[in-house]
């Protein structure tokens, strides 16, 4: 597999891997109704989490908790690519920008709104 496709890969297992980690928390502390939204260049997964802090925390660090799983289950595997690329992806969310996950962490403990 040449280095390109096996970045473009590693993308696809860490977007999947942060969204799946955010579906799975949303029913873990409640939500009743989630939908991940498919769109250029951003895949978002929405869910109606309960307003309480601490659920909306989980619900918000999962996604890059989970690609840090991958990437020690990917170095464990000797997949470095994919490892790179889930920390790199894990680390990019957490970025207070827009309505990242960052921002929306970042608002929800200075008890305001991300953009």
């Amino acid at each position: 597999m040449t280095l390109f496709a096996a970045l473009v890969v590693a993308v696809v297992v860490a977007v999947v891997a942060h969204e799946a980690g955010h579906v799975v928390a949303a029913r873990i502390v409640g939500a009743k109704r989630v939908r991940v939204a498919f769109g250029w260049p951003v895949v978002r997964t929405e869910a109606d989490v309960p307003a309480d802090r601490w659920r909306q925390l989980v619900f918000l660090l999962a996604g890059s908790i989970t690609n840090v799983a991958v990437a020690v289950l990917a170095l464990a595997a000797s997949d470095g690519v994919v490892a790179v690329v889930s920390v790199v992806f894990a680390a990019v969310n957490l970025v207070p920008h827009g309505t990242s996950d960052g921002a929306r962490v970042l608002a929800l403990l200075r008890g305001t709104r991300a953009r």
